[in-house]
């Protein structure tokens, strides 16, 4: 399921160095939305895992159970 899924970015030469993290979660109110929003070159920086992997973090953007596929907690869990 997309629900346990995730797009991850990483610095140029992160490897073996530890890095700042983000987690972006994206918004919709439980109702709507996708990890795809912050996983795409379409938004300006540093709107999306690219370009904060760019600037030196390790990037990560999640999906989670929506409403309408799972009731509440089910979000919260995942």
């Amino acid at each position: 399921s997309a629900a346990w899924r995730l797009d991850l970015a990483l610095p140029p030469g992160a490897a073996g160095t530890l890095r700042p993290a983000i987690v972006i979660i994206h918004g919709g109110g439980w109702i709507e939305g996708d990890k795809s929003s912050f996983s795409t070159t379409k938004n300006p920086p540093p709107g999306n895992v690219f370009d904060f992997a760019r600037q030196g973090f390790v990037a990560a953007t999640i999906n989670y159970r929506l409403s309408k596929e799972a009731p509440y907690p089910a979000a919260l869990h995942d």
